[in-house]
């Protein structure tokens, strides 16, 4: 009745219940908010900031150094 919690429909795992934004600010009170990432879903983005390029990437991703959640 408060809503301090709200639900959301998450893409991999359904129906979760969280807790709402703390604060509104007015006109403005509407927050797009959405699910957190996979683990690893932006494997790729993270290890080329981190200077490796993309045919490194390709080999760990080979090696199974690294593993991003579309691979199976």
């Amino acid at each position: 009745a408060t809503g301090f919690f709200e639900t959301e429909e998450h893409p991999s795992e359904g129906r979760l219940t969280r807790l709402a934004a703390p604060v509104r600010f007015g006109a403005h009170d509407h927050i797009e908010r959405r699910p957190a990432p996979r683990l690893g879903a932006h494997g790729r983005e993270v290890l080329a900031e981190a200077g490796f390029s993309a045919q490194a990437i390709d080999a760990l991703l080979a090696e199974g150094a690294v593993k991003l959640p579309d691979q199976p």
